[in-house]
C-alpha cells in the first residue's frame, strides 16, 4: 500500500470555558472546567517527499464536562461530554 493507516488509544486533560450562558439571562456557577479525556483515533498518512506526509485523522474524545445554570426558582444542568474532530495536513521530519 501507498500510504501508512493507524489507529490508537489517546488521553489527556480537557479544558472548557464557557463565557455565555446557553439560556439567556440565567447565571452560571462553574463557567471553567479541567477533566480528564479518553478516546481514540484513526488516520492514515501519504508519503509525498522523503521527509514530507499528507495525513488524514479522526479523533472521538469523551470528557464530562458539566454546567449548572441557576435561575430564581430552578437549576439545570448541562453536559458537554462528546467532542469529533478530523484533521488534515502536512508532517515534515526533521
Amino acid at each position: 500500500m501507498p500510504y501508512d493507516v493507524y489507529v490508537g488509544v489517546v488521553g489527556g486533560i480537557s479544558f472548557i470555558e464557557i463565557t455565555k450562558s446557553p439560556i439567556a439571562n440565567l447565571d452560571i456557577s462553574d463557567a471553567k472546567g479541567r477533566k480528564f479525556a479518553l478516546g481514540f483515533q484513526t488516520g492514515f498518512e501519504y508519503p509525498l517527499e522523503n521527509n514530507l506526509k499528507f495525513f488524514t485523522q479522526y479523533q472521538y474524545l469523551k470528557a464530562e464536562h458539566k454546567t449548572n445554570i441557576h435561575s430564581k426558582t430552578a437549576n439545570a444542568q448541562t453536559m458537554r461530554d462528546n467532542y469529533s474532530n478530523i484533521s488534515f495536513g502536512l508532517r515534515w521530519n526533521f
